[in-house]
């Protein structure tokens, strides 16, 4: 995937996720869309919900890239 082979190819790549503040790396593939409003223009605010799975017992989860911004 970071090698845009499959998208050299004619592929279509799709996921879904979400990171307001991951690094900036060439590598990733990335979007940057605009700030989701209230019909009267507020921010929107609330509860996100996250899950994180590992594929192996862990008793500890980084919460963040290692080029992460402070």
């Amino acid at each position: 995937l970071g090698d845009g082979l499959l998208m050299e190819q004619g592929y279509v790549v799709v996921a879904c996720g979400w990171q307001v503040d991951a690094p900036p790396f060439d590598a990733l593939i990335t979007m940057r869309g605009p700030e989701a409003l209230n019909p009267d223009g507020s921010r929107l605010e609330g509860k996100v919900y996250m899950q994180l799975q590992s594929p192996e017992d862990t008793h500890n989860f980084l919460l963040s890239d290692k080029g992460h911004k402070a």
